[in-house]
Parts: C-alpha cells; structure tokens; sequence
C-alpha cells in the first residue's frame, strides 16, 4: 500500500492505525457517490439514449469493481476483529440514493422513450451492476457494460 502511494510505510502508519484502518478509508472514498454523479451529469444529453446508459453503465461497473475488490481484502484482513464497519450499510445507503437520484435524471432526459418512471429505470440498471459484480459471480459468466446496457434497453424476449 505505502509503495502504491509512494510513501514509506511507516508514513502510512503514522496516519492510520493498521491496515484494515487504510481499506476502510479506500472503501469510503470508493463509496463517495460526487464522482460518479459528477461524472454521471457529464453524459452529453445530445448522444442518443443507448450510448447514454452504455456510458452510465460502464461508470457503474468499474465503481462496482472497484469496491467489491476492497470490500473483499478488507474481510480478508479483518476476518477475526468482527465488523470493521459498523456504519458501512448507512454510508452505502446514502451513496445509492444519491447515485440513484442522479441515474434518474440520466432517464428522465428520455421520459417519452422509457415503459416505465425513470426512477424504476435507475433502480433497474443499479440493480444488475450490483447482480454482476457480486463476488460469486464467475469472472466469465460476467456481462460487459454493454452487455447491461443492451439488456436493461431490449429486455431477454425478441418481439413478436
């Protein structure tokens, strides 16, 4: 970790206490939903609808990576001191309803286009990110984003 940030590791120690101290911060700045709401509300709203869940969906995916991983080096760290978070299930829930808030907006542009609300259609896509990144999930049975993307648009069933 100390290479990672450059640092020596007597640094690093110096400002946290052990190394589960440094994930859990890792997980809360992962957690911290500004980023990808900013990042979210800078989909050009003049690309057509698909390209804008395909690029929401890709923000989605690697946030989702990103802190499965560092949920998971944190359990294995932390396995025998209990909960290393005991506010982890407040600071999720607040990152996504501000991140949900945000994806329906994102659908709220194509109102007119969308079967159902916009903000059903965000708890749709949030809801298969987080399905596909679960940590069970085998790395080869994984969708892509486009994948997600393509299957929250067109559904499972052909037509007709």
């Amino acid at each position: 970790m100390a290479e990672a940030a450059g640092v020596a590791e007597g640094t690093i120690f110096r400002v946290f206490p052990d190394k589960a101290a440094v994930i859990i911060e890792a997980i809360k700045a992962n957690i911290d939903p500004t980023p990808v709401q900013s990042a979210l509300a800078a989909i050009p709203s003049q690309v057509p609808m698909e390209e804008q869940v395909r690029a929401a969906a890709d923000l989605l995916v690697d946030r989702s990576d990103r802190v499965v991983s560092l949920i998971g080096v944190l359990k294995a760290t932390t396995q025998e001191s209990g909960d290393p978070l005991p506010e982890a299930h407040r600071y999720v829930s607040a990152s996504n309803t501000a991140i949900l808030t945000t994806l329906a907006a994102l659908f709220e542009r194509h109102r007119d286009r969308l079967r159902v609300d916009p903000a059903r259609a965000a708890v749709a896509l949030r809801g298969l990110v987080f399905a596909n990144a679960h940590p069970m999930q085998p790395a080869g049975e994984r969708l892509s984003a486009a994948d997600i993307a393509d299957l929250l648009l067109r559904g499972i069933a052909v037509e007709g």
